[in-house]
């Protein structure tokens, strides 16, 4: 949503379509209002603060929680760009409802906490082949520690002593496999073997 709001005192001067479903307020109530009344825990104070940090930048991006008309919050992104100078200034807020991101960011915590803790072995590998992530225990498997280069590549090459076929072919068509392969380890000096599962990770 875009609001159009006085530099100084902060009170709203126009709203786009956008802004008007985002709040939950009509246009001509929005137009009632002073932007530090849409956001949570504000008060006069911030707008000093954005004229200070939109002084030096073009734009200037901040997080807050914005305050809707029924009470309710959501988490908000918002892009700051000063127009003008004295009575004309105008500070353009183009703010974007992050939600959805937040909540992701929230579950890659977890995610990333379960592979942490896991006892199983944990590689991802991107569309390229390049090793993107290891877990702690695939380096205890590998008789390494967090400092050791390991050599990365494509298909696991760098991890099995032989590639099976059918799971060069599974990674080439992102499908899921898994069997029991041989691994070799970081000083290359000792073979395990062990259970392997490979699976895609999809994004859509």
């Amino acid at each position: 949503g875009l609001l159009l709001v006085s530099g100084l005192s902060g009170r709203i001067w126009d709203v786009n379509d956008r802004a008007v479903a985002l709040f939950g307020y009509a246009r001509d109530e929005l137009l009632q209002l002073s932007f530090v009344e849409l956001v949570s825990g504000a008060d006069a104070s911030l707008m000093p603060q954005i004229r200070v940090q939109a002084a030096s930048k073009t734009f200037v991006v901040i997080e807050a929680y914005c305050v809707r008309k029924d009470d309710s919050e959501f988490p908000a992104e918002m892009a700051l760009h000063i127009m003008g100078t004295g009575p004309d200034q105008v500070l353009y807020l183009f703010i974007r409802d992050i939600t959805q991101r937040i909540q992701m960011e929230r579950e890659l915590v977890r995610l990333s906490k379960a592979t942490d803790s896991t006892g199983d072995g944990i590689a991802i590998i991107d569309e390229e082949g390049q090793h993107v992530y290891h877990n702690a225990a695939l380096l205890q498997l590998l008789g390494a520690n967090a400092a050791d280069p390991i050599s990365m590549g494509a298909n696991f090459d760098w991890l099995l002593v032989h590639s099976p076929p059918a799971l060069r072919e599974a990674i080439a068509n992102r499908a899921s496999w898994s069997g029991n392969v041989d691994i070799q380890t970081q000083d290359r000096d000792r073979v395990v073997p062990t259970r392997v599962r490979v699976d895609p990770i999809r994004l859509d």
